[in-house]
């Protein structure tokens, strides 16, 4: 293996590492979404809500550091990647794919962020949200679920 191949794997590699931290934020966001639309009582629901915020304070500094990983890194290597171009094409568009995957991951947690912060929003305003009520056994379930998927 040549140390552009090692270097493309090594990108790789960390960019599995930030889809993983990714997802893992977008499963928190999307359970905080079902525990601000249940029928729990405003206090039980900031407190829920804020101990996933901590555990997903966490994984964005985990995808913080990933990131500046990846760009020292290929920062190191841009000129081998232009000159390697042809060789490698399809390494590269693979790497590239994967910078494609991670970045729709990251706009979806975006969206479910906006959703949470009116739903947030509107439960800071009233001790109702002008929604649907899920039962406290719905929400538990439903964040169990969450929390299994990859």
């Amino acid at each position: 293996m040549t140390s552009f191949q090692t270097t493309l794997s090594l990108l790789s590699e960390i960019l599995a590492q930030k889809k993983s931290a990714l997802l893992q934020i977008l499963n928190i966001c999307e359970n905080q979404e079902t525990v601000l639309l249940g029928t729990l009582a405003p206090d039980e629901t900031y407190s829920f809500f804020g101990g996933m915020n901590a555990e997903k304070q966490t994984l964005i500094d985990s995808v913080i550091q990933s990131d500046e990983m990846f760009s020292r890194m290929f920062e190191k290597v841009r000129g081998i990647f232009d000159e390697n171009a042809k060789e490698n094409k399809d390494n590269i568009t693979l790497l590239q794919a994967e910078i494609k995957e991670t970045m729709e991951i990251d706009i979806k947690i975006r969206l479910q962020e906006e959703k949470n912060k009116m739903y947030l929003s509107k439960l800071k305003q009233s001790a109702k949200i002008d929604m649907p009520k899920k039962p406290k056994a719905y929400i538990l379930e439903q964040y169990k679920k969450n929390s299994e998927r990859p």
